[in-house]
């Protein structure tokens, strides 16, 4: 029976097009956000349909909606409608779903054509930059979640061609995709898979729970980076190698400390907690935070979902992570939870892998472990 192109067909392609066909990353660099476009139509479309549909909301989700739209028209910007993204997916979802992610997976080569863009922009990005794997997001650490991704996916058809992928993801060079490796490793221990099991079966392992908790550590890793600056003890080397053995680089220095600026902007302006902080006012408050209490600042952004998007949308950013959790507990079983575990690393320490696109990747990788 030939694959009929459903909503869940072209939701996969559509995140996987963003993702590896199209080079958004330097499209984005260049002044055309197409992964806001393609994204922000699949979104459009997707809204438009679950209307015709005569869908019924609950409570919650009608008032989560209209804090959405209410955002909307207090930014003057229609880049809030992205929170929706977890309730189109809910409503359109069925029980059959995972039955068509498995056929679309064995009865197309989406996946195979995402591997061949891969290396084609390995090639093309890694000769430059030094770090040797690269997708169409061309960062370098989303770079290596989808490549990541991409290997899981693949192994459920192709399980050596999926092992060898997994290998491949080693030349992003990252610290994240190095630990995702180990723990993909270690999950096959009994110890360890008890212990999250263990975990898990207690619901301490809640996105809803776990990133605020995170936030917090955060915080206070942020404190320690500056302190650690001030008595000059920050690694200014860049070698991947130096970077393995020395948790006090640049790099983390800029991750963390940008959550210690951003918790400072909301505790002196309640205002962008609630209704979000436009990117030039961050950035201002940020290197005036940074000037007066003599650290440095180069303009990034937070690494952490959460707080990511609390920054850009104010509190219904949370209210978003409490929907993405509901939904994906849904897909999570004891099979997948070394998947789960992988994807709140990204999440906490990088601020992808729950949200937009990333979302409908991890959610399909999970529905075929599941």
């Amino acid at each position: 029976m030939k694959l009929r192109m459903t909503w869940e067909y072209w939701c996969v392609f559509f995140a996987i097009a963003v993702v590896y066909y199209v080079p958004s990353g330097y499209l984005t660099s260049i002044g055309i956000p197409i992964d806001s476009l393609i994204f922000g139509g699949w979104l459009l479309f997707s809204f438009i349909l679950l209307i015709k549909r005569n869908t019924k909301f609950t409570l919650i989700e009608f008032l989560y909606i209209m804090c959405i739209f209410i955002l909307c028209m207090f930014q003057l910007s229609i880049s809030p409608l992205i929170l929706l993204t977890p309730v189109l997916i809910k409503h359109f979802l069925s029980n059959n779903s995972i039955i068509i992610f498995n056929r679309i997976l064995n009865e197309t080569y989406i996946f195979i054509v995402a591997v061949l863009f891969t290396i084609i922009y390995s090639v093309y990005y890694g000769i430059s930059s030094g770090r040797f794997l690269h997708t169409g997001v061309d960062e370098v650490n989303e770079s290596g979640l989808a490549i990541f991704l991409l290997a899981l996916i693949i192994k459920k058809r192709w399980p050596k061609f999926g092992n060898i992928i997994l290998l491949f993801g080693v030349l992003s060079l990252s610290r994240n995709y190095l630990f995702a490796l180990i723990f993909y490793a270690l999950w096959n221990i009994d110890v360890v898979k008890k212990i999250c099991l263990k975990i898990y079966n207690k619901n301490i392992i809640n996105l809803g729970v776990i990133l605020p908790l995170a936030v917090f550590v955060l915080y206070l890793m942020g404190l320690f980076c500056e302190t650690q600056y001030i008595e000059g003890k920050i690694f200014y080397e860049i070698a991947f190698k130096d970077r393995i053995k020395n948790f006090l680089d640049l790099s983390n220095y800029y991750r963390f400390t940008v959550v210690v600026y951003l918790v400072n902007i909301f505790l002196s302006t309640p205002k962008y907690l609630f209704f979000g902080c436009k990117e030039s006012i961050f950035k201002t408050e940020c290197y005036k935070y940074a000037s007066e209490h003599g650290q440095l600042y180069v303009g990034n952004n937070p690494h952490n979902l959460l707080l990511s998007y609390t920054k850009i949308y104010g509190i219904t950013g949370y209210f978003y992570i409490s929907f993405v959790s509901l939904l994906i507990r849904k897909y999570i079983s004891r099979n997948n939870l070394f998947i789960y575990i992988i994807l709140l690393s990204y999440a906490i320490f990088l601020g992808a892998s729950f949200n937009g696109y990333w979302l409908i990747i991890s959610l399909f990788t999970l529905a075929l472990y599941t």
